[in-house]
């Protein structure tokens, strides 16, 4: 990730790595190319600041950067959050949504689980349903109980296309 961010860089800002070096005040130039290539150690107070500077994602590196710092409190963070397996594997356009939700304006295990569907799904789009849709279904999922075999499927199917010949 940090060998990547690097040859982006110094392809597009005059100067290189000697350069970066002088913006991060982190001398001589060549830590970066031993922190790449894993002979140094990428420092933890200074991997959020790398990751703006590079344009990397900010908490997929820091994850990473802790992973190979802090062997033992990445996997207990993971363990309880999550983020290290599945959290940074969330696009930073995903991330900035869910972190300007509103506190409380959503149920948190709700929300977790329309993301687990949606990343799972080919065609999340096609799960999704509005206005008129999403009170039919909520009708259908009231009056059945939520146990609808093939044959009611058919069946709802069937009246549905009665219905709406005539539109």
């Amino acid at each position: 990730m940090l060998r990547e961010a690097l040859t982006t860089y110094t392809a597009s800002h005059k100067g290189g790595l000697r350069a970066l070096s002088a913006k991060l005040e982190m001398r001589p130039a060549t830590v970066f190319s031993h922190m790449s290539n894993g002979r140094m150690a990428i420092p933890l107070d200074r991997a959020d600041q790398l990751a703006s500077v590079l344009g990397i994602d900010r908490a997929a590196f820091c994850l990473a950067v802790l992973e190979q710092r802090a062997p033992s409190a990445y996997y207990a963070i993971d363990e309880v959050t999550g983020l290290g397996s599945v959290g940074a594997n969330i696009p930073a356009s995903m991330r900035a949504v869910l972190q300007v939700l509103p506190a409380g304006s959503v149920k948190d295990d709700e929300l977790v689980e329309l993301i687990r569907r949606a990343a799972t799904s080919a065609h999340p789009l096609k799960h999704w349903i509005e206005g008129e849709e999403f009170e039919l279904i909520a009708d259908v999922r009231r009056l059945s109980g939520g146990r609808l075999n093939a044959a009611d499927r058919r069946r709802i199917g069937e009246l549905i296309e009665v219905v709406l010949k005539g539109y």
